[in-house]
């Protein structure tokens, strides 16, 4: 007789983290034929819903136990936390906030831009990571990054207009063009609507990027947000799968929380730029930008941009810090990834739409860089090996 295990899940629907989350503990159950899910998104907090939870074998909630003081005793059960805005004891999955902030940085220096800003939270833990993150590859570069001085801690409706009008006077202390990294997307959509209010382009005065990839916020904003991929399925995956081991009374727990990865950069309008002092230099770099995938060449940027070759060169090393070739392999190896983790595509489907020639010449370039297989990086990238 199959043992059934009530699961008791303390995750609101309410931002695209969290429903992310949920399926990925939704994907995870479908593992396990005995579990059951006990939730109730219509709650307006986890407390609430908390002290309605019946009998439960596990819980996997946003909060730790430690930031839900007076439990009641049916919840002294395994526990998982999802989430790293509060840092309570116990085991506990979360997003690599500081490679988040990396992968940002990297983004926006192949933008050609030479002045950066961060626009996070005050105090709250995982956008100090992720500014932390930003500003030691943005510093790696040699570049400066200007910091807001933040005033709340939230969005909340009585702090939001004075939030506002604080990062509107700090956008025109800014010079420009700018890179501007947000701690979320709701933060990045916010700069973006000050911007067009005060007058400023993006993404050709700010480029923008934000963190979540939530569609709605990103397709909505005017132009389209740029934004970094939680991989918050995965998040809730890992935590499920964590919160089995917990159950079955597994006794190698990790000791420290199990952090996961990005997916990746999700690339709109909102960054679409590149910056140089010569225009002939931007559309080229623009040029190589739109067309790296299509098997574009050297020797095809430089027809359809009247530029000499060597002076190309050199802006690609002083702006990128490397050569064209790279550049254009980079592209190209950046939208294979982002294909793999995204897409159901065959991996000679993936090759062709990268620029690839053939598949072996896409495995060989993984096998050099990342030190695995195309398969191999699909797979980690959805769901964690087991």
């Amino acid at each position: 007789m199959r043992h059934e295990r009530q699961i008791g899940v303390l995750i609101l629907p309410s931002f695209h983290y969290g429903r992310e989350v949920l399926r990925g503990i939704a994907d995870f159950g479908r593992t396990c034929p005995g579990w059951r899910f006990t939730t109730d998104p219509w709650r307006l907090s986890s407390m609430s819903l908390l002290s309605r939870l019946g009998p439960c074998d596990g819980i996997i909630a946003i909060e730790s136990k430690g930031d839900m003081p007076h439990l009641p005793l049916r919840a002294q059960v395994p526990w998982v936390a999802i989430a790293d805005v509060h840092r309570g004891p116990g085991p506990r999955v979360m997003p690599d906030n500081e490679e988040v902030g990396r992968l940002a940085a990297e983004h926006l220096l192949s933008c050609g831009l030479r002045h950066f800003a961060y626009c996070g939270y005050r105090g709250l833990w995982y956008s100090d990571k992720r500014c932390a993150g930003f500003c030691k590859a943005i510093e790696a570069a040699r570049f400066q990054v200007n910091i807001y001085p933040s005033v709340f801690q939230d969005d909340r409706e009585e702090n939001y207009r004075v939030e506002m009008s604080h990062i509107e006077q700090w956008l025109a202390t800014l010079p420009r063009p700018c890179a501007l990294f947000a701690a979320n997307d709701v933060r990045a959509a916010s700069v973006i609507h000050l911007c067009t209010r005060i007058g400023y382009r993006v993404p050709q005065d700010f480029a923008v990027v934000g963190v979540d990839n939530d569609e709605l916020i990103c397709d909505f904003s005017n132009p389209p947000l740029t934004s970094v991929d939680l991989n918050a399925r995965r998040i809730g995956y890992e935590g499920a799968a964590l919160l089995r081991r917990l159950i079955e009374g597994e006794k190698d727990i990790p000791e420290g929380p199990i952090v996961v990865p990005p997916r990746g950069v999700v690339k709109r309008q909102s960054s679409f730029m590149f910056a140089a002092e010569d225009p002939m230099i931007a559309a080229a770099f623009q040029y190589l930008r739109e067309h790296a995938c299509d098997g574009v060449r050297v020797a095809d940027v430089l027809r359809a941009v009247p530029v000499a070759r060597r002076t190309l060169e050199k802006a690609s090393r002083r702006l990128l810090g490397r050569s064209l070739l790279e550049e254009i392999r980079r592209l190209k190896f950046e939208r294979a990834k982002e294909l793999l983790a995204t897409t159901g595509m065959s991996m000679s489907e993936v090759a062709s739409a990268s620029g690839f020639t053939s598949q072996k010449q896409l495995a060989d370039l993984f096998r050099k860089e990342l030190d695995t297989c195309p398969t191999a990086y699909r797979r980690q990238s959805r769901h964690p090996v087991r």
